[in-house]
């Protein structure tokens, strides 16, 4: 049950006033899977394959849903990436 906790969170927060969304940036594909890795049992995390159909010329990673996390949840790992502007 504890898949249907998490959507129950998401779907919580996100209809709260507080929900917002941050964009990081990594150098690399394997440092998603790495950050998926960690925080699968910590939150929901979607890690997002592009089909390829448009941009890409194959599928491709493109990038990595985490979330809603408590803040005293968010590791270093996290904090020190770069903020997309």
């Amino acid at each position: 049950m504890i898949a249907k906790r998490k959507v129950d969170q998401a779907q919580a927060y996100y209809n709260s006033e507080r929900a917002f969304k941050v964009c990081l940036i990594v150098d690399t594909v394997e440092q998603l899977e790495v950050l998926h890795e960690a925080y699968k049992d910590v939150c929901g995390v979607s890690l997002v394959k592009d089909a390829g159909f448009t941009v890409f010329d194959e599928p491709t990673v493109t990038c990595l849903g985490i979330g809603p996390i408590k803040q005293d949840l968010i590791g270093e790992d996290l904090k020190q990436l770069k903020v997309f502007m």
